[in-house]
């Protein structure tokens, strides 16, 4: 196996665990404290890396990075648009309590 396939399969297990972090924050409809920022970041990072392993010729690498950097970009979307459901939900225990 070449290493661009190894690194391939290597992010697309990534991109598997970031789509598991976006399933349970849909079926929680909250962010549950998970930051954004960070999430930005590595969105980020994954899009150099794919720009970067498509100019070296790895394009194994280069698609699992896409996979990657869409699927941060799904799971920013999902903690962007329940935001307020976790202050909501914060909120709300504040008034049980």
């Amino acid at each position: 196996m070449s290493a661009g396939l190894i690194t391939f399969v290597l992010l697309v297990i990534g991109s598997l665990m970031t789509a598991n972090h976006a399933r349970v924050t849909l079926r929680n409809r909250s962010s549950g404290g998970a930051s954004r920022l960070s999430t930005l970041y590595f969105t980020g990072m994954a899009a150099w890396q794919a720009w970067f392993f498509g100019s070296l010729g790895e394009p194994w690498a280069c698609a699992g990075c896409v996979l990657l950097m869409l699927a941060h970009i799904v799971w920013l979307a999902l903690l962007w648009r329940f935001r307020r459901a976790s202050s909501a939900d914060l909120n709300y225990l504040r008034i049980l309590s």
